[in-house]
């Protein structure tokens, strides 16, 4: 009965012991899943830390595309998790049995191993084996249960290694952390980059745009032309929500910075493309201090290049020849002020200007070859009309003419926005001028007589035609003791014209006559001329300069103009006297030598005897209009002076100048020609000692008629007199 009793006593008595133990190596497999832990998160810390780093050196160096970064962050994500699973989750997953835990605890307290299996493996022996002893056990058990009860058997897994991987997860961490909260702008824009795929790039010395690109990267160019590529170096960035946002760009660049980034101007900007199958690269030229230039070749097919320049880069971009648009049909419709009709006026082979009058309405009819986006018409100076759209193609532009203008046709077509090649109308404004007015009196001179009749010559011209024209008089006469101009006016007949347009030309000649107008010896007219237009806006009135004439006493003017013509009688005395000398030369011996001094005296007479002739004979038409002297006397200075006078120089004059010009041409013809030209010098002197004679006796004629009018004149003064007397007498008797 004992015997079966004692295993099992000494099992309880043995079982405390172990359970001692098992709460040992329990709290043993705590700690060490706790270093598990510090050590696999120091792992995936490490790691993730050398992640960021290695990317954002490699993502600075190399910058790298969304596309770049999207490859290798698959790749970093992967090496994370494989560290996660490897050093954290795998060995989190182990048993940690008590047995595998003495091993371990063993390697660093030799001999605990051991201790650890004879109480937990001993009391199964009671079972397994009869012959096993169970005091033994029992003895076993409880000395290696208090050898192990006074050992720590969690020393192994305090101290430095706790420290040190505790150090592990804090330096990284707070580096890290450190860092993002030193540089926010680096660290957000790397969280953007890598972690949301973001195009953002890292803050940049030099950013550089091109001119025209659209926001697929494609640059649209006319086909067929030269292509002149330009990059600004320093452009204009536009703020969004977060950062600064770089238009022109293709897909356009956000930056993220407090204030707008400010680029450096690059050394130089390089572009590469590809055209012919082969690759050419070039520098562009800096032609202003921030913009680069380089030009292409005509391209017919769509190409593709890059460019970089100082730490920027762009590219690929596509450039794609289009059709420019263009004009199919212009046209322009005016109507002038005052018509109702409409003229057409195309641009297809328009040569000579295009004149328009102030008002005129004016429409442009624009017809385009492609569909367009828009349609402007620009111009420097001016009120600028604009096109008013009907459909894709079809424009009109309304306006009045109001001043000269060169417009500058601007279309954009609605699939690129490529605009058109310039195109120029000039529009020039016709000023309808106030008529042009000339007059021009002849005959008399600017002392008349009141009887006197003065001709005009009016001429007017205007650029739409005439509709009136006058001749104004104005004469100052006293009224109330105040000299007053009184204005009065004669009517010019118009040229014929056609019944729907007037004339734009007149040429008349006009009488005045100053009888109808009482004037007083002493007083001044003044005549001008005047001429109304064909204007629709009003009419516009013409006037020439003014003609002034002072009114004298017929005595006064009659006795001028007779000292004219006794001057003209000396002179004529002295051409006389010239032929006498001529006359008396002939008939003694003449050498060749002195005939062609004989031929300028002779051609000296006859030049003075034409002036005189033409002097009397104004003397005579201004005796005729101022209407001096009798008809008798006048009839005589015509007939009996003026006329031979005339009749010399035609004749025996001209017939001497003949005969000294072949003497001077055939001097061995002397012999011959000397006789003939003798006798005809001496007709002339006979002609010119008549007329001279004919000249005195009108003198005297004249002045016993001037005797004979101031005769009557004191008669008729007298008579005058007398009568006012008897008048007088008369009045006063009946007054009485």
């Amino acid at each position: 009965m004992s015997t079966t009793l004692e295993p099992d006593v000494i099992r309880r008595a043995v079982l405390p012991h172990g359970a001692l133990v098992r709460r040992q190596l329990a709290a043993v497999r705590r700690q060490l899943r706790r270093h598990l832990v510090c050590e696999g998160v120091a792992w995936v810390i490490g790691v993730a830390a050398l992640l960021i780093v290695v990317s954002f050196i490699v993502d600075r160096w190399l910058r790298l595309e969304p596309g770049a970064r999207l490859a290798l962050l698959p790749m970093g994500i992967g090496l994370l998790v494989a560290t996660i699973y490897f050093r954290l989750v795998r060995p989190l997953q182990l048993p940690f049995a008590d047995l595998d835990l003495a091993v371990i605890v063993d390697r660093h307290l030799p001999g605990v191993g051991q201790r650890v299996a004879n109480v937990l493996q001993l009391p199964t022996l009671l079972d397994a084996d009869p012959a096993a002893s169970p005091s033994m056990i029992r003895a076993a058990v409880l000395q290696q249960s208090r050898e192990l009860g006074q050992l720590d058997l969690r020393a192994p897994f305090n101290g430095d290694r706790f420290r040190l991987l505790s150090a592990a997860i804090l330096i990284p961490t707070l580096i890290l952390v450190c860092a993002a909260m030193l540089w926010p702008n680096t660290a957000t824009i790397w969280a953007k980059r890598w972690m949301l795929g973001s195009p953002q790039r890292w803050p940049q010395h030099t950013y550089i745009t091109v001119v025209g690109l659209d926001d697929q990267n494609r640059l649209h160019v006319p086909r067929g032309e030269s292509i002149v590529l330009e990059v600004e170096s320093r452009p204009r960035f536009a703020p969004r929500a977060e950062g600064w946002t770089l238009p022109s760009r293709g897909t356009g660049l956000t930056v993220w910075h407090p204030s707008e980034p400010r680029s450096e101007i690059p050394d130089e900007v390089r572009i590469r493309f590809r055209q012919n199958g082969s690759l050419k690269q070039g520098v562009m030229t800096q032609f202003t201090n921030t913009r680069f230039r380089y030009e292409l070749p005509p391209v017919e097919e769509p190409v593709k290049f890059s460019l970089t320049g100082g730490d920027d880069w762009l590219g690929p971009i596509i450039v794609e020849p289009l059709d420019r648009p263009g004009i199919k049909d212009l046209q322009l419709v005016s109507q002038a002020p005052g018509r109702s009709e409409q003229d057409t006026h195309t641009f297809a082979s328009q040569d000579s200007q295009l004149l328009f009058l102030p008002g005129t309405k004016l429409e442009l009819l624009l017809t385009s070859d492609l569909p367009l986006e828009s349609a402007s018409l620009v111009s420097s100076v001016g009120e600028v009309p604009s096109f008013e759209r009907n459909d894709d193609t079809h424009y009109v532009a309304r306006w009045e003419m109001s001043e000269s203008q060169t417009f500058e046709i601007k279309l954009v077509d609605a699939q690129a926005n490529l605009a058109s090649k310039p195109y120029f109308i000039s529009l020039n404004l016709l000023q309808d001028r106030v008529p042009r007015v000339t007059i021009r009196s002849t005959g008399v001179g600017r002392r008349i007589t009141p009887l006197a009749t003065i001709p005009i010559s009016l001429k007017a011209i205007d650029d739409f035609g005439l509709t009136a024209a006058k001749i104004e008089i104005e004469q100052t006469v006293v009224k109330e003791e105040k000299p007053e101009a009184e204005l009065h006016e004669v009517a010019v007949t118009l040229p014929n014209a056609s019944p729907t347009e007037a004339p734009r030309e007149m040429d008349a000649d006009q009488r005045v006559s100053l009888k109808e107008y009482p004037i007083a010896p002493g007083n001044t007219i003044r005549l001008r001329g005047t001429a109304n237009d064909n204007r629709a806006q009003g009419t516009q009135v013409g006037q020439s300069r003014w003609l002034t004439f002072q009114v004298v006493t017929p005595e006064e003017l009659f006795y001028e103009i007779l000292m004219v013509q006794r001057a003209q009688r000396e002179k004529f005395r002295a051409a006389l006297e010239t032929e006498k000398t001529l006359s008396l030369a002939f008939e003694s011996a003449i050498e060749s030598e002195e005939l062609s001094g004989l031929n300028r005296t002779h051609q000296v007479a006859t030049r003075q005897v034409s002036q005189i002739a033409n002097r009397l004979d104004a003397t005579l038409q201004e005796m005729s209009l101022n209407d001096l002297g009798s008809t008798q006397a006048r009839e005589i200075l015509a007939s009996g002076i003026i006329t031979p006078m005339r009749e010399l120089q035609r004749t025996p004059m001209a017939s001497l100048r003949g005969l000294l010009d072949q003497l001077a041409a055939e001097p061995n013809r002397s012999s011959e020609l000397v006789p003939k030209a003798t006798a005809v010098s001496k007709e002339v002197v006979d002609s010119m000692s008549r007329i001279l004679d004919r000249m005195a006796q009108w003198e005297s004629f004249v002045d016993v008629l001037n005797q004979v009018r101031q005769v009557i004149q004191m008669q008729n003064q007298v008579l005058d007199s007398t009568q006012k007397t008897k008048t007088e007498r008369v009045n006063s008797l009946f007054d009485e």
